[in-house]
C-alpha cells in the first residue's frame, strides 16, 4: 500500500505544480495585457488611463510587496518583456560589479522618474506612455543581452530597490515562477532566490556595523520615508516647477535619510532592526496619501475612504509584528565566549 499511496501523493503535487504553474502564466500575460491595454489607452482615453494607472493599479504594488515580491516579479510586464527577449541573446553575465553599478542606476533613475510625475507623467498621458514604451525597450535589450534577469530586473530596474524595501518580510509563501525549470544564479542579492535575504545579500559585510547607512540600499531605505512625505508635500505643476518639486522631494529624502541615519549610527542600531521601523513609516505614509485617492477613483463615499485606510493600517501593523519578530535573523549575533 505505501509505494501506491507515495504514488498517489506526487501524482496530486505534480498536478497542483502544473496548475499552479498555468494559473502564474495565466496572470502573468493578463498582467502583460493590461499593460499594453493603458499604454495604448493613454493615447486614445488618456483621462481614464492615468485613473486606472496611477490611481488603482500602481497603489496595490506596495500592498502585493509586503505580501510578497513575488507576487509582483511573477507577473510584472516589465519582467515579462525581459524573460521573452531572453530566449534569443547570448546569455551574457554581468560582472558583481557591473550589477552594482546598474543598481546604483536603478536608484537614480526612481528618484528621477518618480518626482516627474508632478510636473509631468501625472498630466500628460502621452509622455508617460512614451516612457513606458522606452522602459519595455529597455528591458527587451537587457534580456537579450545578459542572461535571465541579471540585465535589468536584478539590476537596473528602478522598482528593484522598491521590492527589496517592501518586501524583506513576506507574509505569504509564494515561489518563483520566471527561472523555471532551474536557476542560472544570474545576479547576486536576487530576490527571486529569497526577499528575506535579498537585503542583506545587496548590502555585505556592510550590515555587520553601521556602514550599511552609507551604502547605496542603505541610503535609498532612510531616505524613502521622507521621499514619500515630499512627493505629497508637493502638487502637480507645469514643467516650469520640475526644479523647485525636485527641490522640495530630494530635500525631505536628505533630511529623512540624516535623522534616521544619525539615530542608527548613535544608538547603534543595526540594519536588521530599522529596516521594519523604515517600511511601516514609508507604507503607513503612503497609504495616508494613497488611500482616499484609491477610494475616488472607484466612486465610494468618505466612510468607505475612512475604513480603507484604517484597514490598510492594521495591515501594516500586522507586517510590522511578524517583521521585527523576525529581524533578529537579520542581526549579527555577538559571540558567546
Amino acid at each position: 500500500m505505501e509505494p501506491t499511496s507515495d504514488l498517489n501523493q506526487g501524482r496530486r503535487r505534480a498536478t497542483n505544480h502544473q496548475l499552479s504553474t498555468g494559473l502564474w502564466v495565466a496572470a502573468r500575460y493578463t498582467a502583460l495585457g493590461v499593460a499594453v491595454v493603458v499604454v495604448v489607452g493613454l493615447f486614445i482615453k488618456p483621462q481614464l488611463s492615468l485613473v486606472a494607472l496611477l490611481d488603482i493599479i500602481v497603489p496595490i504594488v506596495p500592498a502585493a510587496l509586503l505580501l510578497n515580491p513575488l507576487i509582483w516579479r511573477n507577473v510584472c510586464p516589465l519582467a515579462t518583456a525581459n524573460m521573452i527577449s531572453n530566449r534569443i541573446g547570448p546569455r551574457r553575465r554581468p560582472d558583481q560589479n557591473s550589477v552594482r553599478k546598474m543598481m546604483v542606476l536603478g536608484i537614480v533613475l526612481f528618484f528621477v522618474l518618480v518626482p516627474a510625475r508632478r510636473f509631468l507623467f501625472n498630466e500628460n498621458a502621452i509622455v508617460l506612455s512614451s516612457t513606458i514604451i522606452a522602459l519595455i525597450l529597455v528591458s527587451l535589450a537587457l534580456g537579450a543581452y545578459y542572461d535571465m534577469k541579471s540585465g535589468f530586473c536584478n539590476s537596473f530596474c528602478p522598482v528593484l530597490p522598491v521590492e527589496r524595501f517592501y518586501g524583506f518580510s513576506p507574509l505569504v509563501k509564494v515561489s518563483n515562477q520566471r527561472c523555471v525549470p532551474r536557476c542560472t544564479g544570474c545576479a547576486p542579492a536576487c530576490i527571486d532566490l529569497g526577499p528575506e535575504k535579498a537585503p542583506r545579500q545587496a548590502l555585505g559585510n556592510a550590515r555587520k556595523g553601521n556602514f550599511w547607512t552609507f551604502t547605496p540600499f542603505g541610503v535609498f531605505a532612510l531616505a524613502f520615508p521622507g521621499f514619500i512625505l515630499g512627493y505629497n508635500s508637493v502638487t502637480n505643476g507645469p514643467l516650469a516647477d520640475a526644479v523647485n518639486i525636485y527641490a522640495v522631494i530630494l530635500g525631505y529624502s536628505a533630511a529623512a535619510a540624516v535623522l534616521f541615519g544619525t539615530l542608527a549610527i548613535v544608538f547603534k542600531l543595526p540594519f536588521g532592526r530599522m529596516l521594519p521601523v523604515l517600511t511601516a513609516v514609508a507604507a503607513v505614509a503612503y497609504y495616508w496619501f494613497a488611500a482616499p485617492t484609491m477610494i475616488g477613483a472607484f466612486g465610494l463615499d468618505q466612510l468607505a475612504g475612512v475604513t480603507f485606510r484604517w484597514a490598510i493600517f492594521a495591515f501594516i501593523g500586522v507586517w510590522l509584528v511578524i517583521a521585527v519578530r523576525r529581524s533578529s535573523n537579520m542581526v549579527p549575533q555577538p559571540r558567546t565566549a
